[in-house]
């Protein structure tokens, strides 16, 4: 677990933000952003409320762009952080709660869950993508739990996906919770950030009871899934993955190769040479990874379209 994010490191991203939004919106928008922002440095931090529902009204939807240097400084500030598909609105949105530093942690909170409670679907998803770099972080995982419990997907993926917030605070229940629910939901797996860190055995066996019940149901389920597995693989997993090696499909016996090759025991080495020494030899090459699994399985359900 991380220790909360300092009021320093929120300074560095509150600075990021102003110096990035500073650069897209007009006059207009900027001076109607400073008098909410004055509003609250000046300890009517009540005004939150209104201009937190407003924001999207004065600035839209659209999308921040940002190059690789912007993602480089991100990266520096918060680990894990990666705001490549924030809007506008969304980076205002959190730059006023991350005026609130002279809160307490307790008062925090409780505006927090007050403007989380009363906030419609597009500021709830700014808030749980913004609870990385937000103040007294550690107070935070109950919003964080309640976005992994919510029937939207968009709501879910806010938290789940690109943020650093779940890996860092989330016990090991929360965590394994998660990453099933994306798997299961069919969200991308590969954009759950800390999957390595956070592997355990508990989730290996939870995800190959997920395979079961898809392949029982007749349903597909990502090849990502088995990233998961793969840190953990035990010899009752093997049946499975010899079952993929005999698949007739590429991408299903690169998986199962890769499955062994991560695992790196015995057993599943032999099993790996036994059917595919070919990849053996492109993995020690670096010529096949997780991310190529990953991008063969997005271009083929894009041509199921």
């Amino acid at each position: 677990m991380k220790n909360a994010f300092s009021m320093q490191e929120v300074k560095a991203a509150r600075h990021f933000i102003e110096k990035k939004i500073a650069l897209v919106i007009t006059e207009d928008q900027y001076r109607w952003y400073i008098e909410q922002i004055e509003k609250v440095r000046s300890g009517v931090y009540r005004n939150i409320y209104f201009a937190f529902s407003k924001v999207s009204t004065v600035f839209g939807k659209r999308i921040l762009d940002l190059n690789e240097d912007d993602l480089i400084e991100t990266v520096i500030i918060r680990k894990g952080w990666n705001p490549s598909f924030w809007t506008v609105s969304e980076f205002i949105r959190i730059n006023m709660l991350m005026e609130l530093t002279f809160l307490s942690g307790e008062e925090f909170l409780n505006l927090i869950k007050n403007i989380f409670g009363t906030a419609d679907l597009d500021e709830r998803v700014a808030i749980l993508k913004g609870l990385a770099i937000l103040p007294y972080q550690n107070r935070l995982t109950e919003i964080a739990a309640e976005g992994v419990r919510s029937n939207s997907k968009l709501l879910f993926e806010a938290i789940a996906l690109n943020n650093p917030f779940p890996c860092d605070f989330f016990n090991e229940s929360q965590w394994n919770q998660m990453v099933l629910k994306a798997a299961f939901i069919d969200s991308p797996v590969s954009d759950i950030f800390g999957l390595e860190r956070r592997a355990n055995a508990m989730l290996s066996d939870m995800a190959i009871d997920l395979v079961h019940e898809r392949k029982a149901a007749g349903r597909d389920i990502t090849p990502e899934i088995w990233r998961i597995i793969a840190p953990f693989l035990s010899t009752n997993h093997l049946k499975d993955v010899k079952a993929l090696f005999e698949d007739k499909n590429q991408l299903s016996q690169e998986t199962a190769a890769l499955t062994c090759y991560i695992s790196n025991t015995e057993e599943a080495i032999l099993l790996l040479l036994d059917y595919r020494p070919d990849l053996h030899a492109k993995m020690i090459d670096n010529e096949l990874s997780w991310q190529d699994i990953t991008n063969k399985w997005n271009k083929m359900k894009l041509q199921e379209f």
